[in-house]
């Protein structure tokens, strides 16, 4: 009876540490808590993080596996050359960056202990929730569509932008009224739309190497869509291709009369003048240029010739993260520059290690298109040190080194029948 209670106890504790370590992925940014939790983010987010650790590693075997090292070696990494930087510039910035890597790093180890031992549970968690964040957000812009005032909670990000919270449907910081029409940019709960854009690619890529679901093509392949994000609308090519390549597309008659349908349906719906506004906004508005030369829909370029003269000041090491530079460079604007700026060429390939670990082990096979798309991403949103793409590349990591059956949705696994 007590081996009975002791057993039953063991597994509400890893159940436990499943939706403990899931839900603090979602304190870091790009996620809004990051926004929300203010000046005492850094004692929430790093405080769960301790915590998923030492519990998993109480609690879980915790042997080093060469996945683990990688995260061990990025780690390092950034502490490293925070006291590089400390000697060089004189300021303790990108110091304390490194250390909150290392929290971050500290979390994502504790993870790594979880998904071994419960990775269909914490898949599945994992991707529930992600997908109900989209399917929230998804509805959120049919209510506002339509005229329904849902309530929301307005408040001023760090960049000066306002964010839109409407508790408990999703949130975002690109809201448009045209006459009774209310657009949105769906966000779920990412700190902007273009954000959610580059979790959803996450997840598209991630769908590939573990469930291969079409439920999960769908959401958030439409979520991607309704982001209205210009970033997805190129990193999702190569995913396309991808779905080409293993025969997902299998074209019947009904799919033929379902575009035709669709197509004749958003050409009634745009006869009425606000909802075309609406859509051009969204829309075809973001792909014109304006005088200077720019997209509309980029937020970015203006900021790269700032971020050039930043990084040939200083190649190899960057200028650093310190508050004056920010702002001098306009390093708050990511791009591909941007973080050569801060980092140099020397820092800049910390970002990449688990990233080049995943493709260099997937480099002979098809899914290297998959990672091909979350490269693209890179050119605009650089940055892979959040808690969520590491947990993503977790498990494509261990992926390949369970021993569980994923379960599909359907026989053929086609997309379209």
């Amino acid at each position: 009876m007590n081996l009975f209670v002791k057993k039953c106890s063991r597994l509400k504790i890893f159940d436990v540490l499943v939706v403990l370590s899931v839900l603090t992925c979602f304190t870091s940014a790009p996620y809004i808590g990051y926004y929300l939790f203010g000046h005492s983010y850094a004692l929430v987010s790093g405080g769960l993080s301790i915590g998923v650790f030492l519990l998993a590693y109480c609690y879980l075997d915790s042997h080093i596996d060469i996945w683990m090292k990688v995260v061990l070696l990025f780690m390092l990494s950034f502490i490293f050359y925070g006291c590089l930087m400390i000697i060089v510039t004189q300021e303790l910035s990108d110091f304390r960056k490194g250390v909150g890597m290392a929290m971050k790093c500290i979390y994502v180890l504790g993870s790594c202990l979880i998904i071994r031992s419960k990775y269909e549970k914490y898949l599945n968690i994992f991707m529930k929730v992600n997908a109900l964040i989209v399917l929230m957000s998804i509805i959120l812009f049919l209510i506002l569509l339509i005229g329904i005032q849902w309530p929301s909670t307005d408040f001023l990000k760090q960049d000066g932008r306002m964010h839109y919270l409407y508790f408990p449907l999703g949130a975002t910081n690109a809201r448009y009224l045209f006459g009774y029409f209310t657009f949105i940019r769906i966000a779920g709960f990412a700190d902007e739309p273009g954000a959610l854009a580059l979790i959803l690619t996450y997840l598209l890529v991630l769908n590939e190497f573990t469930f291969k679901s079409n439920k999960y093509r769908i959401i958030f392949f439409i979520g991607g869509i309704m982001t209205f994000s210009m970033a997805f609308m190129i990193t999702i090519v190569p995913i396309l291709y991808y779905w080409f390549r293993i025969g997902l597309f299998k074209i019947k008659k009904f799919f033929v009369l379902g575009i035709l349908f669709a197509s004749l349906s958003i050409y009634f719906v745009i006869q009425n003048d606000d909802i075309y506004k609406g859509l051009d906004t969204l829309i075809f508005n973001r792909f014109e240029k304006d005088d200077s030369g720019n997209y509309n829909g980029d937020n970015r370029s203006f900021a790269i010739p700032l971020q050039k003269q930043a990084f040939q000041s200083s190649p190899i090491l960057g200028v650093g993260f310190s508050i004056d530079n920010v702002y001098k460079y306009n390093l708050g604007y990511p791009s591909f520059y941007s973080y050569l700026a801060m980092h140099g060429l020397f820092g800049y390939l910390f970002f990449y290690i688990p990233f080049l670990y995943i493709a260099v082990k997937y480099i002979k096979r098809n899914e290297l298109l998959l990672l091909l798309a979350i490269a693209l991403n890179y050119l605009q949103r650089p940055s892979i040190e959040e808690m969520f793409p590491l947990i993503c590349f977790s498990l494509i990591f261990y992926s390949s080194s369970t021993t569980f059956k994923l379960k599909y949705d359907n026989g053929n696994n086609s997309i379209i029948k």
